[in-house]
């Protein structure tokens, strides 16, 4: 089954944006699952006391929760930690004589399939920037669903500033008349795949599955497509209006 309809300006979201960089899905794409994907990987540590993460694999799957693409990734550095407890990569998986070529990959071969796969789609993960960062690809904002940074998703705290303090996050007035300001937080995967879909993952004592954590993660933006994207699309229409009086002064003073 694929997504469900939205309601969006199509003029607007058929357009490039002024920068000519951002091009957002067509109206007529969000109803086609090849549009989405999500991915998780796993990770061991390198480096003194294995405090540096290393993608250990990768899993890509599709709007109905169909492997894309699996593979342990060959490591060119020495593991200090398996992390097995939570990432159940043990030595096994990483080493040539046990594992057939097709499950066992180099970074940069693995890196190339996910930016292929993930190339003018709509990604789905839970503090996916982390997992980018280890493979070594980036991806537009624009097209990124991050259930981590998803402020919906995420704990908010309101703190009490004082007037004079630079004021980064959104602001109101309480009724005493203190300036306050909301802080968010990401919370776990596994307490919100819990409330959200009253699913047990990431259990304890047993060690995580990327599979399981990408399709928790797919899950929980489908509970909230239709307002995520109404959201990306105002913050895209911001981005435009700002452009575009950032455009009409650079003319107007080229006129003076």
């Amino acid at each position: 089954m694929g997504p469900n309809s939205i309601d969006t300006n199509e003029e607007f979201m058929s357009k490039y944006c002024i920068d000519n960089n951002i091009q957002y899905p067509s109206c007529s794409s969000w109803d086609e699952p090849s549009c989405y994907v999500a991915l998780d990987c796993e990770m061991v540590g390198v480096g003194p006391n294995g405090t540096q993460s290393s993608a250990a694999s990768v899993t890509v799957i599709d709007w109905n929760g169909k492997v894309l693409f699996h593979s342990y990734i060959r490591q060119t550095v020495p593991v200090t930690d398996y992390r097995t407890f939570v990432s159940g990569i043990t030595k096994h998986h990483l080493e040539d004589q046990t594992m057939t070529p097709s499950y066992l990959r180099n970074l940069g071969e693995c890196s190339a399939i996910v930016a292929n796969l993930l190339y003018n789609r709509i990604l789905i993960g839970h503090a996916v920037d982390n997992d980018l960062r280890v493979l070594g690809i980036t991806h537009p904002w624009w097209l990124t669903r991050d259930t981590a940074a998803y402020e919906p998703f995420m704990w908010c705290r309101i703190r009490r500033i004082s007037s004079g303090k630079k004021k980064k996050q959104r602001q109101q007035r309480n009724k005493s008349g203190a300036t306050t300001t909301k802080i968010f937080f990401p919370r776990k995967l596994k307490h919100l795949a819990k409330e959200k879909l009253d699913r047990d993952i990431q259990v304890e004592g047993r060690p995580h599955c990327a599979y399981e954590d990408a399709l928790a993660a797919l899950d929980l933006y489908r509970t909230e497509r239709c307002n995520w994207e109404s959201m990306v699309i105002m913050t895209l229409k911001q981005q435009q209006q700002k452009q575009l009086f950032y455009l009409s002064k650079v003319n107007n003073m080229n006129r003076m």
